[in-house]
């Protein structure tokens, strides 16, 4: 527990009035407890809990292509479970593993997360719906601002601050982007001021308007499930991608970009893959 210190507050009378008929001499013991836990409670709220990652995909040429592309070892750890580990740190209770190609190898591995100290549920799907479509499933377990992560990158974008930004431009979604060499095989997004006007998924190299690409993480408002669903209203049996809503969002002004220069990678760029195997992927702490 932390050390306890020792400040003087000059408050409202009718703020202090309100404390003390919350004081009952048992759950809040005095004023001082009293406030304590109400501050408690707001930063708690104030906090992400759930997040979604997108773990459906198969492996491809750079990865097995035998097992889900989220199973690839990292250091003899799943890079699925690197993830985990990450948002356990940075305070997710609740984590949605959006699966489907072999998905019982994810959930034999993991299970309900109770080895991992967090709570995992699972949304399966028989039929791929697009990164989008494996979103929606989650509707109805959404309840607040939430997290979306891809199963392919690992990064340590701090998640509080990024919430922070997203809380300040309250847009319906926030984006965090990182810079490559070779932006064209990203998604692409131009920046004014901390609002995305633009966004290209794997343009050619012609196209890149900067070599800010999308890192993989989102923070979203449950706002964006009636986006997604009018998008398959209008767009009958065709999957649904998250970058097409992104660029949706992006035309009306409400997809915050935060820019992170720390370490992050794709697994799907073999060298890329090989460099952070050797130099900063050393134990299951990111």
């Amino acid at each position: 527990m932390s050390q306890k210190l020792r400040i003087s507050l000059t408050l409202n009378e009718d703020i202090v009035n309100k404390i003390d008929n919350l004081t009952d001499g048992q759950e809040m013991k005095n004023r001082s407890d009293t406030i304590e836990k109400i501050l408690i409670k707001h930063f708690e709220k104030q906090k992400l809990k759930q997040a979604i990652i997108l773990c459906g995909g198969k492996g491809n040429n750079n990865t097995k292509k035998d097992i889900p592309e989220s199973m690839t070892l990292v250091q003899n750890i799943p890079i699925l479970e690197h993830l985990i580990l990450h948002l356990k740190k940075e305070g997710i209770e609740e984590i949605i593993l959006a699966v489907g190609y072999k998905h019982e190898t994810i959930i034999n591995y993991f299970g309900n997360g109770q080895k991992f100290r967090i709570n995992i549920n699972y949304m399966i799907e028989n039929k791929p719906q697009g990164t989008a479509g494996a979103i929606l499933q989650a509707k109805d377990m959404i309840t607040k601002t939430f997290l979306i992560l891809n199963g392919d990158v690992i990064s340590k974008i701090p998640i509080d601050d990024m919430l922070k930004m997203h809380r300040q431009t309250k847009t319906q979604a926030t984006m965090a982007l990182t810079t490559a060499e070779n932006p064209q095989d990203y998604g692409v997004a131009q920046l004014r001021g901390n609002k995305i006007i633009g966004f290209v998924e794997k343009p050619e190299k012609t196209q890149a308007m900067t070599k800010l690409i999308n890192a993989g993480t989102y923070i979203a408002e449950p706002s964006i499930f009636e986006l997604i669903t009018d998008m398959k209203n209008n767009n009958p049996g065709k999957k649904l991608m998250l970058e097409n809503m992104f660029d949706i969002i992006s035309k009306q002004g409400l997809l915050t970009g935060y820019v992170y220069d720390g370490n992050w990678f794709d697994i799907n760029n073999k060298d890329n893959l090989k460099n952070e195997i050797k130099t900063n992927i050393q134990t299951k702490e990111l």
